[in-house]
């Protein structure tokens, strides 16, 4: 857990100082412990159910959700029967949290005292993939290394949310595997709101990344944002409607027809280049240049006919993109 979270370092404490490792039996009866619904898709509202002993010791319970296989100290979303700490909870009552993101079978925990000795739990199963109330989106989608992102979420009010947080990652990777680990600069609290925004920095690796909005402090998210590129992109492809090897954005920009591939050997400025030449060279399909011979554009006619003490050496030289130039040499009698 983050080192900010008093919270959770305090569990954690209490944990080692008993020597808890794992999920115990159940200490003492009486105690008793529900999920309605019991099977439900991601983004599903849950109510979570106690009941305690006469005369227990309610002083920091508290409820969690952990999935099955791991240890109790891995749990996810978690609250204080109290609603906060330093409080005895109720004998008898509820929280309301919300399905986590990832598919499989759960286990909720009751946890009395603040320590990690469960003493009451109740089988749950994310089934599926439903519709979140959190949402979280990403601006600009993609940044150059040194760059940053804006994300902004929004949060369920009927829920705990005191440490609930944003961390970037790259996608596939698991909840407790965000990027930077706790000293770095890519990850931040929400403050409990239940929305806002955050700048964070991009990583220094070009690549795929996705930010996922983590519920109290824990390794268990709520919603991830679509993927965003770190590192300059490639740009989007071009379309070409009518195959002729001129984009359709170029075609419209000069008046072309996208839609025929005839346009491609006419030639609009007459200047004896093709329009697919142009565009191949990079020039203007509208504004005259010298032709592929060197003699049909005005350029190409340029120092023509010298006569008298002039004489003009001109040298063609004919590029790959059918563009020809003029080296002139000018030689001046007496």
């Amino acid at each position: 857990m983050k080192p900010a979270s008093f919270a959770v370092a305090a569990l954690s404490f209490l944990s080692a100082l008993l020597g808890s490792r794992g999920v115990l039996e159940a200490q003492g009866g009486g105690y008793t412990l529900s999920a309605s619904p019991s099977s439900c898709p991601s983004g599903t509202r849950v109510r979570v159910s106690w009941t305690t002993p006469a005369g227990a010791n309610r002083f920091r319970d508290w409820v969690a959700l952990v999935k099955v296989g791991e240890p109790v100290t891995n749990h996810g979303m978690w609250d204080f029967t109290a609603g906060r700490d330093n409080a005895d909870g109720p004998a008898t009552g509820s929280l309301t949290f919300v399905a986590p993101r990832l598919q499989g079978q759960y286990e909720w925990h009751y946890f009395p005292n603040g320590n990690y000795t469960s003493v009451a739990s109740t089988p749950f199963t994310v089934s599926g993939t439903g519709p979140t109330p959190y949402s979280l989106t990403v601006s600009p989608s993609s940044v150059p290394r040194g760059g940053s992102f804006t994300v902004s979420w929004t949060a369920p009010a009927d829920v705990s949310r005191m440490l609930d947080w944003i961390g970037i990652y790259v996608p596939g990777t698991g909840d407790n595997q965000f990027w930077g680990g706790f000293a770095g600069p890519f990850w931040q609290y929400t403050g409990g709101s239940t929305s806002g925004s955050v700048t964070l920095p991009a990583p220094d690796v070009d690549g795929t990344y996705q930010f996922r909005y983590l519920a109290n402090d824990s390794f268990m998210s709520m919603v991830a944002s679509s993927p965003v590129t770190v590192g300059i992109a490639p740009p989007p492809p071009q379309g070409d409607t009518d195959g002729d090897a001129m984009p359709d954005v170029w075609e419209l920009q000069f008046d072309l027809n996208p839609n025929s591939a005839a346009d491609a050997s006419g030639d609009l400025d007459g200047d004896g280049i093709t329009n697919l030449q142009e565009y191949q060279g990079g020039t203007d399909p509208t504004q005259a240049g010298p032709g592929p011979s060197g003699g049909s554009g005005r350029e190409g006619r340029e120092g023509c006919g010298a006569t008298g003490a002039e004489a003009i050496l001109m040298l063609a030289l004919t590029a790959i993109i059918f563009r020809t130039y003029f080296v002139r040499s000018r030689i001046v009698n007496g």
